[in-house]
């Protein structure tokens, strides 16, 4: 194993040198522990903040829910109830899955349809070609 000499380094060693001349190893030190410090009180700034906010969440989810099951359900059963009354116990739901089925059949059928008048479209623009008679192709290199 062989050590090379720090006054004649090899090649591969690099010389650095601080950026400051005088570099005090306490001042580094110092601002080590006052750099760790800050992140600490950094740390239980956004600790504290995200617990508020996961509060405020949760908060919010609870209002949310109680509104949905105490508002919501009291207005759909009263809706029903007229719906029923005007209807004289007609058969509401039969009526609504007829409806939204028509309306899904007729989505599709105009999907259907558009695509077809596309392909037909693009049937024409694409196979567009001059016709040709047999003896017009005999006769071109006599022109």
């Amino acid at each position: 194993m062989t050590f090379w000499n720090p006054n004649n380094p090899p090649p591969y060693a690099q010389q650095l040198q601080t950026t400051t001349p005088n570099a005090s190893i306490d001042r580094v030190i110092f601002q080590i522990e006052y750099l760790s410090g800050q992140i600490n009180v950094v740390s239980g700034k956004i600790s504290n903040a995200a617990q508020v906010i996961g509060e405020r969440g949760a908060e919010t989810v609870r209002k949310i829910g109680e509104d949905f099951n105490n508002n919501t359900i009291q207005n759909v059963d009263r809706m029903l109830d007229i719906v029923r009354q005007k209807t004289h116990d007609w058969p509401i739901v039969p009526l609504i899955v007829v409806a939204i089925t028509g309306l899904v059949l007729i989505a599709i059928g105009s999907l259907f349809l558009s695509s077809k008048a596309y392909l037909k479209y693009t049937e024409y623009k694409t196979h567009k070609q001059i016709e040709l008679a047999a003896e017009d192709i005999e006769n071109l290199g006599n022109e």
